[in-house]
């Protein structure tokens, strides 16, 4: 269990940054594990902000362990993420009465070394939001990025130069 406090710009748009929105944030984030194969991490927080608004939120996330071995973790799960604002100000962020979002989970992390690996987080699932009429469906993952700096820190190593480029990923 982990309580965190932090004051910060609420930069989440270049209207909310010129406007200068600073956002106060207190965080409870609590892992269980009643044994080894399963795992619920859960996070509650409350945050206020200099333009007179709160925002609350929740967030529960509960998985298994699916494999164990030298080269390979894998969990799977599901989880859930609910927030809301106090009040729509209309200028700077999205700020819906209230935010929905299920997923289905999946943790990897892949041995490289001893000491190195690689983790990678995917989740697939709805969303709805105050824009919504229903849920909508939505995948994240986590990690590609990563995995392009250390293909490129390998590459430089061997003495390869690597140009610095920006792919452009298709949306589905």
């Amino acid at each position: 269990m982990r309580l965190s406090h932090r004051q910060d710009m609420y930069a989440v748009s270049p209207l909310a940054a010129e406007l200068g929105i600073e956002r106060r944030a207190n965080a409870l984030y609590a892992t269980w594990a009643p044994d080894l194969r399963y795992t619920v991490d859960s996070y509650l927080g409350y945050d206020t902000f200099s333009d007179g608004n709160d925002r609350w939120e929740v967030s529960l996330a509960p998985r298994r362990a699916f494999v164990r071995n030298q080269l390979l973790n894998l969990d799977l799960g599901i989880s859930g993420r609910w927030y809301g604002f106090d009040e729509d100000p209309g200028h700077g962020y999205y700020a819906p009465s209230l935010y929905q979002r299920y997923a289905l989970t999946a943790f990897t992390y892949w041995k490289i070394s001893d000491d190195d690996g690689v983790s990678v987080a995917f989740s697939y699932g709805p969303y709805k939001g105050q824009l919504h009429v229903r849920l909508q469906f939505r995948r994240r993952h986590r990690g590609r990025r990563l995995l392009r700096h250390l293909s490129r820190l390998v590459s430089q190593r061997e003495g390869r130069r690597v140009p610095l480029r920006r792919r452009r990923h298709r949306r589905l």
